[in-house]
């Protein structure tokens, strides 16, 4: 009996060592994670982290989908990297199993990356100057804060690479500019709460082989950098929103699908956080979108009534409410029709906006009964052309619907099949209403209907952007570098067929999807095999 209780207690104790040491483990990666991306400046709102191991590079070996979307010159940037640098006889054990991070930043009409990570132990730079391995040579060595500035030329790149050496931790771009400030302690770094969910994140899915990473807090500020002017339109949307979310791959070989959780922050007055209270339901207004279409959003409600319940409290809380609810009175007093009496009953559960590729922007709102609607409006409206009136009372619609149609302020609109449709141009709506009439819907066509295999049928808010349908927009918004790489050979924009960000409502936090669907030819060229193939012979490289 006491062999039994000596055997049960040793086994405890072994099973608790073992545990301290795990999570002890734990512990240190995170404070290792953590202390990398404090370099990383504010400019940023996405991260991608992954494992530098083999596993990870045989299995994107052939995985044709990410060059597509960063370009060959990133491409090549990235895999010669990892063939010279990390490959490099002193670095490659001490990277091995490392966490590697990928910070994107805009600069100019470029985007550039820094990479970031955390060796094992910390590098000589005399033993790494002198390897008699190196694929690449060192052309300058200057001090920078103390440390070590490398800059590095590596084979068949044209731009050298910057290095950043601060006793275990490496830093790397092959902008300098960019790593000047990553290394500049003056310089605004990401918030130590991203810094902190990224490094939580990161273990829990360490099994994971990509995770990103968006800062929902600075994404709409980090996307202004690519465009002309001010965002706006469906991007003030992301007013207000704050939280992370994490997003993990899920390996498909004709289209990116990254699967994950969205963290929002509840306390602030975004428009998003309204979803949260409802149920994810089955959507259905895609299917009233022409086939012209460049990008929709579509939101779907459970519960509208706690949705209007939410709503107010949010524009009490912008204070916009009292207003709002002065001119519904006033419409009642004037009219004999009361919005909340006789209206507000006949709101459905879905609603959409979207954009044509000519730019012309329309709403639409599934309604309980067209008709009934229909009677009541008249009276809050004048006829324009043919079946086409015009509200003659501002932001209805955004008082019952919120931020996503508060551009439609005293719109045009006609009513057809249970959905009322509006815009702010009659003539526009006129040309929707003629090609609606024509039965040219997006989701007849069957290149849609195979992207729709991808995305879940089931959501609250779903962001959907066609590539072609898109490049007027594009050319007319972006900034002309990133206009361009919808035209340019150089890039895979030109192989996708569409884009899906879905969000899904779990009470506290939103299930997100991220689809990229590319046309079915164009996922067979595999993975430039530069890592591997390209630039064995060294000699040229040699330090000198």
């Amino acid at each position: 009996m006491k062999k039994i209780i000596i055997i049960t207690v040793l086994l405890l104790i072994t099973t608790i060592i073992l545990a301290a040491l795990y999570f002890s483990n734990l512990f240190l990666d995170n404070r290792n994670s953590n202390k990398v991306l404090g370099y990383i400046p504010d400019d940023t709102a996405l991260v991608l982290q992954f494992t530098n191991d083999n596993s990870f590079y045989e299995i994107f070996k052939d995985y044709s989908l990410f060059n597509k979307i960063i370009g060959k010159t990133r491409e090549n940037e990235l895999f010669i990297l990892k063939s010279s640098f990390l490959k490099n006889t002193l670095v490659s054990p001490l990277a091995d199993q490392q966490k590697m991070f990928l910070s994107f930043h805009t600069e100019k009409d470029s985007v550039q990356f820094l990479w970031l990570t955390m060796l094992n132990d910390k590098v000589d730079l005399a033993d790494l100057k002198s390897n008699p391995g190196n694929k690449f040579k060192i052309i300058s060595d200057s001090l920078t804060t103390g440390n070590h500035l490398l800059e590095i030329v590596l084979p068949g790149q044209a731009n050298p690479f910057f290095v950043f050496i601060d006793g275990a931790v490496v830093i790397g771009s092959f902008s300098k500019s960019l790593l000047l400030k990553s290394i500049n302690a003056k310089h605004a770094k990401i918030s130590e709460n991203y810094i902190k969910e990224i490094g939580d994140l990161s273990i829990k899915n360490q099994n994971s082989l990509i995770n990103l990473y968006f800062n929902l807090g600075t994404f709409k500020e980090y996307l202004a950098g690519f465009f002309k002017g001010k965002t706006n339109g469906n991007f003030q949307l992301l007013d207000n929103v704050k939280g992370v979310s994490t997003l993990n791959l899920n390996f498909k070989s004709d289209a990116l699908m990254f699967n994950g959780i969205s963290n929002p922050d509840t306390s602030s007055s975004g428009y998003l956080s309204l979803f949260l209270h409802q149920k994810p339901i089955k959507n259905t207004l895609m299917r009233i979108v022409p086939e012209s279409t460049s990008n929709y959003l579509m939101f779907g409600l459970s519960d509208y009534q706690q949705f209007t319940s939410d709503l107010r409290k949010l524009l009490k809380k912008r204070k916009h409410y009292d207003q709002l609810a002065k001119q519904m009175q006033e419409i009642a007093d004037e009219n004999g029709i009361s919005p909340e009496r006789d209206i507000k009953e006949l709101w459905g559960n879905e609603f959409i906006t979207f954009q044509l590729s000519n730019h012309e922007k329309f709403a639409a709102i599934k309604v309980s009964n067209g008709r009934q609607l229909d009677f009541y409006l008249e009276p809050l409206s004048k006829p324009s052309i043919e079946a086409i009136r015009q509200i003659n009372y501002p932001e209805l619609f955004y008082f019952y619907f919120g931020d996503a149609l508060k551009s439609f302020k005293r719109p045009y609109y006609f009513i057809a099949d249970n959905t009322i449709f509006i815009a702010n141009s009659s003539g526009a709506l006129k040309r929707f209403n003629n090609q609606y009439g024509a039965d040219r819907f997006l989701y007849k066509t069957s290149a849609f209907r195979a992207f729709e295999q991808l995305v879940a049928n089931e959501s609250n808010v779903t962001l959907f952007i066609h590539n072609n349908n898109s490049k007027s927009i594009a050319k007319a918004e972006l900034k002309p570098g990133f206009a361009r790489a919808f035209m340019n050979s150089n890039y895979g924009l030109k192989d996708f067929y569409a884009l899906s960000y879905q969000w899904s409502s779990d009470t506290h936090h939103f299930f997100t999807n991220l689809y990229i669907g590319f046309k079915p030819d164009a996922v067979q060229s595999p993975l430039a095999e530069i890592a591997d193939s390209v630039y064995t012979d060294t000699s040229e490289y040699a330090i000198h």
